[in-house]
């Protein structure tokens, strides 16, 4: 059995059951309504929330859709067990920027999560946790392959890419893309086939596990803005689709990268900031993104779009659908800096 954390172990400021609107929000339809999930339980039974936290990632156990873990900028990672009903937090993690968390793909007490510029990794449910990588610059991203247990790659500020086949105990420099890595995306289907979205570098990809890259930039740097990059996301069920966000807007390719589209939005090309984005992990033509009052939904692949305002005056900085039921929904909130 877990522990319950008291008010003791949560070090996370101004949490409170009333008058915040950060944390974790939950959509059981399609996002179109939300629900604040930053429940905390305590061995006294009084309520407490992170609904103060600041949110910026979201990762789910690809074993058990009810294991979730999110990201946060100063209050380290919180995890959950319930769907989002209930969170925990490891003492390890209790503060600092959470960027990035992986699970292992066949063990799921085994989870790794970046806290600044250092990995820790717990191989018991998130009882404990320990050092397993430091770099000298903050670490940006991290996933696992779904296919080979062990075998990880992060990426950091300074724009290195790194793999670990040992599950974290040795890592290896793969390339220095000289910008900060916003993403790293791993095809579902063929694990050896991954994509690194680096600032101002646009989008690279390996067919073989990162021995070496292939530069898709030229895809789309005709484009104005498409390579301050934000976010890049690829489809679960159909992976030669992936969708990237930038200061242009949304450009996509349904051919691994071999030529790329822009989507016609709503708002102006490069007029808003897009906060977050996803894909419907089950049908790649259902995709969000947000921008700082407004979450946008299409059903038909970017062609039409409907809007819903944020339940929150905070961005939403991370989008998660479900993997098993996609009409599930969780949402990150940040307050950006004016």
């Amino acid at each position: 059995a877990l522990p319950l954390f008291g008010q003791q172990c949560i070090r996370i400021s101004g949490t409170g059951t009333s008058g915040t609107d950060g944390g974790v929000y939950k959509s059981i339809n399609n996002g179109t309504d939300w629900k604040q999930k930053s429940a905390i339980p305590t061995v006294s039974g009084s309520p407490r929330s992170f609904g103060s936290a600041n949110v910026l990632t979201f990762t789910q156990d690809p074993q058990d859709h009810l294991a979730l873990y999110a990201g946060t900028r100063e209050n380290g990672m919180l995890y959950t067990y319930d769907g989002g009903e209930t969170w925990r937090q490891p003492k390890e993690l209790s503060q600092g920027v959470t960027e990035a968390i992986a699970v292992d793909s066949k063990n799921k007490c085994t989870i790794y999560a970046t806290l600044g510029n250092r990995v820790l990794k717990s191989t018991d449910c998130n009882r404990s946790y320990t050092e397993s990588y430091r770099d000298a610059s903050a670490i940006t991203a991290l996933v696992a392959d779904r296919y080979n247990s062990g075998f990880l790659y992060l990426g950091t500020e300074k724009g290195a890419v790194l793999k670990s086949v040992d599950g974290g105990r040795t890592w290896g420099l793969l390339r220095d893309f000289k910008g900060r890595i916003v993403d790293i995306a791993i095809n579902s289907k063929d694990t050896r086939v991954l994509y690194v979205a680096a600032l101002r570098r646009g989008v690279w990809k390996s067919v073989d596990g990162g021995r070496s890259f292939e530069d898709l930039t030229d895809g789309f740097k005709k484009l104005s803005g498409t390579l301050d990059v934000s976010h890049l996301a690829i489809s679960l069920s159909s992976p030669e689709t992936l969708v990237l966000a930038s200061r242009y807007g949304l450009v996509r390719t349904k051919n691994n990268g071999a030529s790329w589209e822009p989507l016609t939005l709503l708002t102006k090309t490069g007029s808003v900031d897009i906060h977050s984005l996803a894909l419907d992990p089950k049908n790649p033509n259902r995709l969000y993104y947000a921008v700082a009052s407004t979450l946008y939904k299409s059903e038909d692949g970017g062609a039409t779009w409907s809007t819903r305002k944020l339940p929150t005056s905070r961005a939403a900085a991370a989008l998660f659908a479900d993997e098993s039921d996609a009409t599930v929904m969780y949402m990150g909130a940040l307050k950006i800096a004016k």
